[in-house]
C-alpha cells in the first residue's frame, strides 16, 4: 500500500512541474513578443546569417583568392565567384525589408 502512495505523490509532483512549464513559457512569450515583432518572420535569423555567416565567408573568399593567386591561379576563379555570390546574398538580405514592403503594397 505504501508503494501506491509514493507513486501517486511522484505523479502529482510531475504533473505540477508539467503545468508550471507552459505557464512560464506563456508569461515569457507575452512579455517578449512585442519586442521581437519584426517586419516579417525570420528577419532576425536572416540578419544573423548575413552578419555572422555570409559576410565572413565572403571576406574569407577574398583572402583565399588573394593568397591563392600566388600559388594556384585556378583557385582564384572559385574564390571570386564565392565572393560575388556572398555579396549578392548580403545585398538581397540587407534590402529585404524594402523588398517585402514593396511586395505587400503591390
Amino acid at each position: 500500500m505504501r508503494k501506491n502512495v509514493r507513486l501517486s505523490a511522484r505523479l502529482q509532483l510531475s504533473v505540477a512541474r508539467a503545468a508550471v512549464g507552459p505557464l512560464a513559457a506563456a508569461a515569457v512569450f507575452a512579455l517578449v513578443a512585442p519586442a521581437v515583432a519584426l517586419a516579417y518572420p525570420g528577419q532576425t535569423l536572416l540578419e544573423y546569417g548575413r552578419n555572422f555567416i555570409i559576410a565572413p565567408l565572403g571576406l574569407f573568399a577574398i583572402v583565399v583568392g588573394v593568397g591563392g593567386a600566388m600559388f594556384k591561379p585556378d583557385l582564384v576563379k572559385g574564390a571570386i565567384w564565392t565572393a560575388v555570390i556572398c555579396a549578392f546574398l548580403f545585398a538581397i538580405i540587407s534590402g529585404a525589408p524594402a523588398i517585402m514592403s514593396a511586395l505587400q503594397n503591390s
